[in-house]
């Protein structure tokens, strides 16, 4: 009988050889790893790393009509009473059933060789791999293992998941923090934290991750600790909350993820953003509680200190049926901030707007919002004119193949599009090096703005700025005014803390501007020509505002390095 077997388990591994999936010399390596350590021949090339298992899977389904089979929903969380889930999302595994002493499991990746012999150990029981895609063990996972908390918790197929904080018919209401200490059900704990904040008035909730469970801060203008603090076994429970009700993939846990839910109050309904970072202790998160309505207030209040800005935007806005508006910067200079204000006046004036973003940070009435994967936003970019949208939004343009496709469609219709950046002369360079200057000549760029986030003096720990020797010739035209720099403390030492002030640099691409391409200009020679021309930089108007006392000058100061 293990003759026969072998023999079987040859036959199949020959036509993965004859189809080209794996070589002979892979298909004898994982034979004689099977000898060694057992395990069918797919899991062993699959380990070996010879082919992958959505690959595998794939062949099998087309070739055999072998799909992946769903063991009855009680099956597998039975199943699941025996593998922790901190265990499966670490390694990927969901568990399948268990038969008398064996425990069937479904696995995605094999990265770790002593796997299987390691969860025999901890399980006490037998184990039989099977090889599933990672979307179908990410299903597995979601559907084995109970919610922590299902009070107040609604699931739904494709609408956003809902929350509840209040509801008076169904008996539903936050417990006050003095009554959490002996709560065990995650679910009360997190409706009690967003409640102490609807009532703090703070839209922003922060829950960090450390060696003894988690902190909780609340925003207003800076985050502070609240009197909730969760112990470690509770955090767990939180995360695995806020993966399922936000709909993120628990099996990311080393990635940086964003998404939403809904939490419901009585009758309303309010947008919960929520980003996860992966920490050494486990994932930090920020909860947002979105109102569109600021956003229409929040554009007015960034772009009312620039009238020379907000002159450009309108002029796009109520006159441009064709060219482009750039939004350029670092990561974390604000420009997604700015764009999504900048949404809610264009809803004003255009009917259908169609959005590609990698990441929906905010949901907008309205808006077709659609998130494209930034290795498929080419291919979006090339089938989007055929939606026939008025003004199309595109968050991010990361390759010149993408920035030639997007002037190509503004040369039909509006577009405002996010590229990163230092600032508005670097983003122009850099399209004028991959062949776009005359698209920008010919009238299709129309103003390129730079957000940048810039600290506030601190009103505790600033103190005077000494103007170094190299920065004298710099500075000497300045009125004699008493600088200031942050030294850092408990109140602004963390980025977190830390309020800031946003400046908004504009480059309209006027007839005067185009005249400064002629020839090959670097970013810095357009910068000094833009100067040159009474054309303010964002150094200049930082520079402007830390005069005035209200800009921490060592971070003005760095944005005159380039």
């Amino acid at each position: 009988m293990p003759q026969t077997q072998n023999t079987e388990k040859k036959l199949f591994g020959q036509i993965l050889v004859d189809v080209g999936l794996v070589t002979a010399e892979q298909l004898e390596v994982a034979l004689e790893e099977q000898k060694r350590h057992g395990g069918k021949i797919g899991f062993n090339l699959c380990r070996l790393g010879f082919v992958t298992t959505d690959k595998l899977t794939e062949f099998l389904e087309e070739n055999f009509g072998v799909a992946v089979a769903y063991e009855p929903l009680s099956v597998r969380q039975k199943a699941a009473d025996i593998i922790p889930r901190n265990l499966a999302l670490y390694y990927k595994i969901a568990p399948i059933k268990l038969e008398g002493n064996t425990l069937t499991i479904g696995i995605a990746q094999i990265e770790h060789p002593n796997l299987i012999a390691a969860l025999s150990e901890v399980t006490g029981h037998i184990i039989d791999p099977l090889l599933y895609p990672e979307s179908e063990i990410r299903t597995l996972i979601d559907s084995s293992y109970k919610l922590p908390t299902e009070r107040g918790v609604e699931v739904f197929s494709f609408a956003d998941n809902v929350f509840t904080i209040v509801d008076n018919s169904k008996k539903i209401k936050p417990l006050a923090a003095a009554q959490l200490k002996n709560e065990r059900d995650v679910g009360e704990w997190l409706r009690s934290i967003i409640a102490e904040a609807i009532k703090e008035k703070s839209r922003e909730v922060l829950l960090k991750p450390d060696p003894d469970g988690a902190s909780v801060s609340l925003k207003k203008d800076t985050f502070y600790l609240s009197e909730f603090s969760l112990p470690a076994g509770l955090y767990d429970d939180l995360t695995f909350l806020l993966l399922r009700l936000a709909r993120m993939n628990p099996l990311e846990l080393q990635k940086p993820q964003h998404s939403r839910f809904l939490v419901k109050i009585q009758e309303r309904k309010i947008v919960m953003v929520v980003s996860a970072f992966p920490t050494i202790y486990g994932l930090r998160f920020l909860l947002e509680m979105f109102d569109e309505r600021l956003l229409r207030r929040s554009f007015e209040e960034m772009t009312g200190p620039f009238p020379i800005l907000k002159t450009s935007l309108e002029d796009f806005i109520l006159r441009a049926r064709q060219g482009m508006v750039i939004i350029t910067g670092p990561e974390g200079s604000g420009r997604t901030s700015f764009l999504y204000s900048f949404f809610s006046r264009c809803k004003d004036e255009f009917k259908e707007i169609l959005t590609l973003e990698n990441a929906v940070r905010y949901p907008v009435s309205g808006l077709s919002q659609t998130q494209v994967d930034p290795d498929d936003m080419e291919e979006a970019l090339e089938n989007v004119i055929k939606q026939k949208p008025e003004l199309v939004i595109v968050n991010a343009v990361r390759t010149v193949r993408s920035a030639e496709l997007t002037f190509l469609i503004t040369a039909r219709m509006p577009l405002i599009a996010v590229m990163s950046s230092y600032d508005s002369f670097m983003a122009i360079d850099w399209l004028c090096r991959h062949g776009l200057k005359s698209a920008i000549k010919a009238g299709l760029l129309h103003t390129v703005i730079s957000p940048r986030l810039i600290p506030l003096v601190c009103p505790q720990c600033s103190a005077p700025y000494e103007i170094s020797p190299e920065e004298i010739s710099l500075l000497s035209s300045l009125p004699d005014v008493l600088l200031k720099s942050n030294q850092g403390c408990d109140y602004c030492r963390h980025s977190d803390d830390q309020s800031s002030q946003m400046i908004l640099e504009c480059c309209r691409i006027d007839a005067e501007f185009i005249s400064f391409l002629e020839g090959a200009p670097s970013a810095s020679q357009l910068r000094k020509l833009a100067k040159n021309a009474g054309r303010k930089t964002l150094f200049d108007i930082a520079l402007q505002q830390a005069v005035r006392g209200e800009l921490d000058m060592q971070s003005v100061m760095k944005l005159q390095s380039f």
